[in-house]
């Protein structure tokens, strides 16, 4: 005899399946100008996306693992292993169905960087240990530190010299916030990146310097004056939730 829990059963069966073997590309939507790939392949559990492209950055092809158990409890969980010639290491994202976040980045490089004015440069950001929760729209917590020496790079392919820049995570209201600072060679400059529950960011790049021929090149990479004198700031907006 057929009994009801039988037909509730079966349909639940049906629909885990359906979801098991559902596309990857239903899961992933590419924003141009954020993050582009070429294909997505496999399953939305097991996924490769070729050829990823992030905010200019080469990603290569990135696998995306997505957690079953997470989300038979409410939260969409990814991680995502980068293997690519800029941006390599590992990265998670969790998006809780009750609107909580949380971004990880355990071990992550960014290698090169491609800078208005100067072209590509060689330098190096790693993020390390970072992991930055949200609960609703505010930050909860926030942890890792960041080390980036594009900037010396970048004077060093202008004849100058520049600081290291290095920082950790911190909470700021309701933004999980990346800090870098460093002072050489007589200039001083911060990095600040502050990310939003809604999967949204700003970044700001301040450099103060008194030497004329860097001064020059902070305004060929599309910095500009912001009425101090010796100092120049950039800034923009970013997305980091993919989904």
């Amino acid at each position: 005899m057929i009994r009801i829990w039988h037909i509730g059963l079966f349909l639940t069966v049906l629909l885990v399946a359906g979801i098991a073997l559902a596309p990857a590309q239903l899961l992933f939507r590419g924003s141009e100008g954020v993050l582009t790939f070429q294909r997505a392949e496999g399953t939305i559990w097991r996924s490769t996306l070729r050829q990823v492209d992030l905010g200019g950055l080469d990603g290569g092809d990135a696998t995306v693992f997505v957690s079953f158990f997470d989300l038979l409890q409410g939260q969409l969980v990814s991680r995502v292993d980068f293997a690519g010639p800029d941006i390599s290491g590992q990265a998670g994202i969790y998006a809780g169905f009750n609107g909580d976040r949380r971004i990880e980045a355990p071990s992550l490089t960014i290698s090169g960087m491609r800078v208005q004015g100067v072209g590509r440069v060689s330098g190096k950001t790693t993020l390390t240990g970072v992991d930055i929760r949200f609960a609703g729209r505010d930050c909860a917590s926030a942890r890792g530190r960041i080390e980036s020496d594009v900037l010396a790079r970048t004077a060093e392919q202008t004849g100058s010299q520049a600081p290291l820049l290095a920082g950790v995570a911190s909470c700021a209201g309701q933004f999980g916030r990346l800090m870098l600072q460093g002072d050489g060679a007589g200039d001083s400059a911060s990095a600040l990146l502050d990310l939003g529950s809604d999967g949204t960011g700003q970044w700001n790049v301040n450099y103060r310097t008194a030497k004329p021929e860097l001064a020059a090149s902070l305004v060929a990479a599309g910095f500009a004056p912001n009425g101090e004198g010796s100092a120049f700031d950039t800034k923009g907006t970013m997305t980091w939730l993919p989904y």
